[in-house]
């Protein structure tokens, strides 16, 4: 009996070593795969096995799926994911309970995988907020391999295995979110880049502009293009969607208004183009809304294209009147269709050219009421004496006192004022 039981330390004490091992390769390595093979190597220096697998749970499904398997052929793993309740496995993650089978053949709930086997058993791997995250497994090809010391030793080595996985999934989602960050970041520069650092000095006209992003990178645009000594083009877009994919397609957006426009072309020719090229090159539900104008300050005249913008308004220099900019045609890159019509506005001194992004026509107040157009003119009438500077500031202080913490949009209003 002496002897059995010193025996019985020594295995004891070979089954801690191993697993010391492991978890200090688990130290060392944040990489998972590594972690859990050189656990699976440990375990089977005191448990040997014919077959061994971890499965993990998939937060998604809640169905288990194989993290690393040795021993098993193709087609068994191909069966997978493993539902709950579904042989040794599925009874484990259905259960939360260790399973020890001692002679397969003789237990009717079996569920044969691979032909060979004669014992198995199969430990949950219970997280730390005491969650089962996954399950270990081990076959073997003899009968009566594995007693309940086994079992006990192979649920010590899960203990080691869950401690893996946490910190591994940990810094999977550390670095994650590193990478996401530097690629906020990055696309945080780009827009930057991309909208004007000041406003132009045009002789005739005072231009003020602000843009307010609803997250850390928004998806409004406004520039000013130089045509000529006496045009200038003006455009306000929105892009559907947000975060780095915004600031690709408004990239895009600025190099080919840009390289059109300079190019001298016609504006329907402008849209067409553009259109085209964002319809084989946008994702399915990706599109931009533009406002496009070429202005002769020195004629007073405007040639627009709207495309699904809200339109911009042309308020008089006397607040009461105003003009929407409609003419045009839909969204870059949204259906087929690139027909474009269009529109031609004058403006005399005085009077204000109101460029904007529908996070401030469509900003909501507690009631679900949204800000509307008719505020905007109204807002803008009561200080139409002031600086364009001074009106935009008033202008997006009423719009937020307005919607108050309700934000869920970028809000960008550009204003220019013939003088």
């Amino acid at each position: 009996m002496r002897h059995s039981t010193e025996i019985l330390n020594t295995e004891m004490l070979r089954g801690m070593k191993s697993l010391v091992d492991a978890l200090r390769v688990g130290s060392v390595s944040l990489d998972l795969e590594e972690t859990l093979k050189a656990i699976l190597d440990g375990l089977k220096s005191i448990l040997d096995y014919d077959a061994a697998a971890i499965y993990l749970v998939a937060p998604e499904s809640g169905q288990l799926r194989s993290q690393i398997v040795r021993g098993y052929p193709d087609e068994v793993v191909r069966f997978e994911p493993i539902p709950k309740g579904k042989g040794v496995i599925g009874r484990v993650l259905e259960g939360g309970s260790a399973i020890l089978i001692a002679d397969v053949t003789v237990d009717q709930k079996y569920v044969q995988a691979r032909r060979s086997t004669r014992s198995e058993m199969a430990t949950p791997i219970v997280g730390s907020s005491g969650n089962l995250i996954g399950v270990l497994n081990l076959e073997s090809d003899r009968t009566d391999a594995y007693d309940s010391i086994a079992l006990e030793l192979l649920t010590l080595f899960a203990s080691g295995v869950a401690v893996a996985i946490e910190k591994a999934t940990l810094h999977a989602e550390m670095m994650k979110k590193r990478r996401l960050e530097s690629e906020l970041a990055m696309a945080r520069r780009v827009m930057e880049n991309l909208l004007p650092r000041q406003t132009p000095q045009i002789p005739g006209l005072e231009i003020a502009a602000l843009n307010q992003p609803w997250s850390e990178i928004g998806g409004d645009y406004y520039d000013f293009i130089p045509i000529d000594s006496e045009r200038w083009g003006v455009a306000i877009g929105d892009v559907a969607g947000k975060g780095v994919s915004a600031a690709l397609l408004v990239s895009a957006l600025r190099a080919s208004l840009h390289s059109l426009a300079r190019n001298e072309l016609a504006l329907r020719s402008i849209f067409r183009k553009a259109h085209r090229f964002f319809r084989g090159s946008f994702a399915e539900g990706e599109f931009v809304t533009l406002f496009y104008a070429e202005m002769d300050v020195k004629l007073g005249r405007l040639i627009y294209i709207n495309a699904g913008h809200p339109p911009p308004l042309l308020i008089h220099k006397s607040g009461t009147a105003s003009e929407l900019l409609e003419n045009g045609g839909l969204p870059l890159g949204l259906l087929e269709a690139d027909n474009y019509g269009e529109g031609v506005a004058h403006f005399a001194p005085g009077d204000a050219l109101v460029l904007y992004t529908d996070g401030i026509s469509e900003a909501l107040d507690v009631n679900d009421e949204p800000y509307g157009r008719e505020r905007l003119v109204a807002a803008i009438s009561r200080s139409i004496s002031e600086s364009v500077v001074s009106i935009t500031k008033s202008v997006m202080e009423d719009v937020n006192h307005f919607s108050g913490s309700q934000v869920s949009d970028d809000r960008t209003l550009v204003i220019l004022r013939s003088c």
